[in-house]
């Protein structure tokens, strides 16, 4: 069965996703701290919003999603470690810009 250009298309959530992560990574990787710079033992603050099921803050008050698993993931490869602040994107997006 061939598809046709609309049915081979990501779904919008996936694509508003996979924009999302590529700004925070673009923001993070070009502010003051460079993630391939960061040691062992590195604190990383991450902000997290409501966007299920990529990040959200679960019934448990705790960090959840596909973003979050991905983050975790590197992070305990890393021996990082990960601070979270839950907030509204244009929150987050302004305490970034802050610095």
């Amino acid at each position: 069965m061939k598809l046709n250009k609309t049915e081979n298309r990501h779904h919008p959530l996936i694509q508003t996703g996979l924009i999302i992560l590529t700004l925070t990574l673009v923001l993070t990787l070009s502010g003051p701290v460079h993630l391939a710079l960061a040691t062992p033992n590195t604190s990383i603050r991450v902000g997290i919003f409501d966007n299920k099921p990529m990040c959200y803050v679960d019934g448990n008050n705790k960090p959840a999603g596909i973003f979050v698993a991905v983050l975790e993931y590197i992070a305990r490869n890393e021996d990082w470690k990960l601070v979270y602040t839950h907030d509204t994107f244009p929150a987050l997006r302004q305490k970034l810009e802050q610095g």
